[in-house]
């Protein structure tokens, strides 16, 4: 047997390992019958083994270190995942030792957004009353002009002028109603849009972890 059909039987017999352990071992043996020469190819020889016996040493070798680096991958998990409990756990209690600072804190900020949000839609409470008001009288007035037809024309035209006077200041109302809801809309749908793309982003981080 020579050197190349050393390196032949070695590469058939080594098939069955990934390709760059093969490529390892065949550049190694090379090298070492290169190194060593042809004068001294039955020393290498019997320094190497025969295929068969350095074949099996290479695979034996490969699943020891196959295996340790499986040991240390798993041990490498579990020490990530203890890590996160103990992570988790410091959160937690963090969290529950300041429940008496942070839940009086959260009740402040949502009365205050609370009555910001009175605040903000007051005028248009205001302007809705108002126009129920103003449309309430006007049919009143309406009314007491078409009972006092057979009764007294003056109180006709008196009740007429009272349900003209409600109907201009009920369009009036309604018109100033409008203007103000174009301008709060906008403002509005900003801010809903803002805290939607706020949770959802929230939501995205929680789901990558």
């Amino acid at each position: 047997m020579n050197k190349e059909k050393y390196i032949e039987r070695l590469q058939k017999l080594l098939q069955d390992l990934p390709e760059d352990e093969i490529d390892s071992a065949i550049h190694y043996v090379a090298e070492y019958f290169e190194e060593a020469g042809e004068e001294n190819f039955d020393q290498a020889f019997a320094d190497l083994g025969s295929p068969q016996k350095f074949a099996a040493q290479i695979k034996a070798d490969f699943v020891i270190r196959h295996n340790k680096e499986d040991v240390e991958s798993t041990e490498s998990v579990k020490s990530a995942a203890k890590k996160r409990k103990q992570s988790s756990g410091w959160v937690i209690l963090l969290g529950i030792l300041s429940l008496p600072i942070s839940l009086p804190l959260l009740i402040c900020i949502g009365v205050l957004i609370l009555c910001g949000m009175v605040i903000a839609f007051l005028p248009i409470l205001i302007l809705g009353l108002l126009l129920v008001v103003f449309f309430a009288l006007a049919l009143f007035f309406i009314r007491i002009a078409v009972l006092s037809i057979s009764i007294n024309l003056a109180s006709v035209w008196l009740a007429i002028a009272g349900s003209l006077i409600m109907a201009a200041l009920f369009c009036i109302t309604a018109a100033g109603l409008l203007g103000l809801f174009k301008k709060l809309l906008p403002w509005i749908i900003s801010k809903l849009g803002a805290l939607f793309y706020r949770l959802k982003g929230e939501h995205g981080y929680e789901s990558v972890d």
